[in-house]
């Protein structure tokens, strides 16, 4: 088939590259959750969470974590990790990324572990919960992307 095009001289398509906006690695990180959610977690630990936590402990003002539970919270957050780091170290970015057009450039797979470090519930990585997003917010950047120099940006064609 010919093509029709083949005899102009058309520009080549550029690219602009830019540190992506808060409000596309927010939805692409809300995105990533739920699919964790649907996908993992709630097929593997539904019935441990909620069969473990007593329901007349927290009428009564307390709240029980027992060790099922707590298990499964650790759990949770390795696959999270493993999640984020191992999509951003094999393909760039994560299917939430993928949906918003954003991708993690420069990284290995240490730096991916250590750019996802704030999914780990134990202290102090729990501090990371307010640094980043309120990093993010002021500086347009993520405070682990400047200690691993990566980045996350978005690309634009035209």
């Amino acid at each position: 088939m010919n093509d029709p095009y083949a005899g102009l001289k058309l520009p080549a398509e550029r690219i602009y590259v830019r540190d992506a906006s808060f409000l596309r690695r927010l939805a692409a990180f809300v995105a990533d959750l739920l699919i964790l959610d649907f996908a993992v977690f709630s097929v593997f630990f539904g019935s441990i969470v909620f069969g473990s936590v007593s329901f007349s402990a927290v009428l009564h003002g307390g709240f029980v974590l027992t060790p099922a539970a707590y298990a499964a919270a650790v759990t949770m957050a390795f696959l999270g990790l493993t999640y984020f780091s191992l999509f951003e170290y094999t393909l760039g970015q994560t299917p939430g990324m993928m949906l918003f057009s954003i991708r993690a450039v420069n990284v290995t797979l240490w730096r991916s572990f250590v750019r996802n470090a704030y999914l780990v519930p134990v202290f102090p990585f729990p501090l990371l919960w307010v640094i980043e997003p309120l990093y993010l917010a002021f500086r347009r950047t993520r405070f682990l992307e400047i200690l691993t120099r990566t980045r996350t940006i978005e690309q634009i064609s035209y």
